[in-house]
């Protein structure tokens, strides 16, 4: 009887811890990757606000193949009314990532007032 009952419970604390946490927050980044190859995985990206009020935002690029890419992307901030906030950090970066290597890209956010990150990528 007790090890039926163990399982319920289980599920019945899950639900209701699920149901407690209310809505989440909205992460402050998105990413569009439809042109990255498949032998680039991304890492889901790491964000912190600073003490400026300023987000930053890392994530990793992992190539699991023995061909180098070089790949171009772009991080633009946007304001709560999701206007893009104008930055000369908001043009295409290129990096190489090396065969069987990784390559750590990161960016700051230009204001207090940007409340989220398009990160986009491209490969030619």
């Amino acid at each position: 009887m007790k090890t039926k009952l163990l399982p319920v419970l289980a599920l019945t604390a899950a639900l209701f811890l699920s149901a407690c946490g209310g809505k989440q927050a909205d992460v402050p980044y998105e990413l569009r990757t439809d042109d990255l190859p498949s032998a680039i995985e991304l890492s889901e990206p790491i964000y912190v606000t600073d003490s400026n009020g300023l987000i930053r935002i890392e994530m990793v690029l992992d190539n699991d193949s023995n061909t180098n890419y070089t790949l171009r992307y772009r991080v633009q901030w946007v304001d709560e009314q999701g206007f893009v906030i104008p930055t000369v950090m908001s043009r295409w970066e290129t990096t190489v990532v090396q065969a069987r290597q990784t390559q750590r890209i990161f960016s700051i956010a230009p204001s207090p007032k940007a409340v989220k990150a398009f990160i986009s990528f491209s490969y030619d």
